[in-house]
């Protein structure tokens, strides 16, 4: 969009809560594609899970190839306490009148209904989802979800334990704060995509190994027709998938209870929290594939710059493919002194993908391809509503025409949190496209600001 004690809340919107929190619907998907099934779980005692931790500890000290430097301690922690303790991140993190602002620009993108309030979404959301979590400040790793089926509980122990592994060796601390100096929220949000990408690869690595077959006793092409599938699963495709992976018992309840809610968030937070797992595992296994467990340590010293470099494995081979700054037009004194200034930032390739996933499904990744760089900003009048604008570059002017055209076709009644007045421009000059949406005059006089600005950078 801090203390980063967790996962980003949403990978778009950069918050964080439960730092390296393992979920319950990315775990009964991975559990429904590798493993035979299981019975109901019981809830352990303090004492079996410790005993549990032990052994995945080993296992993943097999798998990964290294040793943890110290024990992990584990505590058992009520959903009463997570929830106390969400809000009082979040109170930190996101105060009200930055999440205001926050999801006013979203409403801006149509990305969240009108007057959502983003703090009670992201609250509810994560108290529904979470199974168990790290956490680098204290050291210790927090288990919530205790009557899951063995196999289940295997997985999330793993998970957490990897996260451990990760912060004995690289320190997620100064990470996070390395992170939060970053120009943007897609450049800070991109390490979440490193992190909880490994320690769901790795998860899945143990669950494969569990069903008789490691990784290297599969061929290639497979591996990757695997890792791809996972990460092009649509939201469809993942609530069946989590669905038909429910186990019986209190276990199934819980796992049933967050698919249900997940199901009824906007789109915007459901990618923000699956994309850092799903994607980010594909992102993983295919620099491991190419570079081995070397390369994956490389990309925790040094994390990718922009959700495009996840998204594109291949554009973090050196030279990277970097981000282009964009640099917007001063639109304060051109719209009057009643339009006020919100929110600016930058959506980045999988904010792209996530916009077209809301406006126009089947246009999403060939829109969102050859992103070279973005940045918005919002304004609101007291009596008018919302005005965006938004400028972004393409690698090429093909891509650029490409994204233009799916731009086009958006619904301008979808935008500016769908009041009624809103007016749509596009244009396109090279490989650079601009959108206004807004009411008229101030978003005709803000579109020929852009247009002027660009035609002047041009000719520079």
């Amino acid at each position: 969009m801090s203390v980063w004690k967790a996962i980003r809340l949403c990978c778009r919107c950069g918050r964080t809560v439960a730092w390296a929190l393992v979920l319950l619907l990315p775990a009964a998907i991975l559990f429904g594609q590798t493993s035979p099934g299981g019975g109901a779980g019981r809830g352990e005692t303090l004492e079996a899970m410790k005993a549990r931790v032990e052994r995945s500890a080993r296992q993943l000290e097999r798998i990964r190839g290294r040793k943890l430097k110290r024990p992990v301690p584990v505590v058992l922690q009520t959903a009463a306490e997570f929830r106390a303790y969400v809000d009082k991140e979040l109170a930190h993190q996101l105060p009200e009148d930055l999440a205001m602002k926050e999801s006013v620009a979203l409403q801006a993108f149509g990305l969240l209904p009108a007057g959502y309030d983003l703090r009670k979404g992201i609250t509810e959301l994560y108290v529904s989802q979470a199974g168990a979590y790290y956490d680098p400040d204290t050291d210790t790793f927090y288990v919530l979800k205790t009557n899951l089926p063995e196999v289940q509980l295997d997985t999330l122990v793993l998970h957490e334990l990897a996260h451990a592994m990760q912060d004995q060796y690289f320190d997620l601390g100064a990470l996070r704060e390395a992170a939060l100096a970053g120009p943007n929220e897609d450049a800070r949000s991109t390490l979440a995509y490193v992190y909880e990408g490994e320690a769901s690869y790795l998860m899945m690595l143990a669950q494969m190994l569990q069903g008789g077959k490691g990784i290297d006793d599969i061929p290639v092409m497979q591996q990757e027709m695997v890792f791809q599938t996972m990460r092009d699963m649509t939201r469809e495709a993942l609530t069946a998938s989590a669905t038909s992976a429910q186990p019986p018992g209190s276990g199934g309840d819980e796992v049933r209870a967050a698919v249900k809610a997940l199901s009824e968030v906007p789109g915007y937070l459901f990618w923000g929290l699956q994309d850092p797992y799903l994607k980010g595992q594909y992102c993983i296994h295919r620099v491991r594939v190419a570079q081995g467990w070397e390369g994956v340590d490389a990309l925790f010293r040094t994390p990718p710059a922009s959700t495009e470099q996840v998204l594109h494995p291949e554009k973090l081979v050196a030279p990277r493919d970097e981000p282009k700054p964009v640099d917007l037009p001063e639109l304060s004194g051109i719209l009057g002194e009643s339009w006020a200034e919100v929110y600016r930032n930058t959506l980045g390739e999988a904010g792209v993908m996530t916009f077209f996933d809301a406006h126009d499904p089947v246009a999403k990744v060939e829109a969102s391809a050859g992103w070279g760089g973005d940045s918005y900003v919002v304004f609101r009048h007291p009596s008018q509503g919302l005005l965006l604008f938004w400028k972004t570059l393409w690698d090429d002017e093909s891509e650029a025409i490409q994204f233009e055209k799916a731009l086009a076709a958006v619904d301008a009644h979808a935008l500016c949190a769908r009041r009624e007045g809103t007016t749509k421009r596009v244009a396109r000059a090279g490989a650079e496209v601009l959108m206004v949406a807004g009411p008229d005059p101030a978003a005709e006089r803000a579109f020929a600001a852009g247009v002027a600005r660009a035609e002047t950078v041009k000719a520079e």
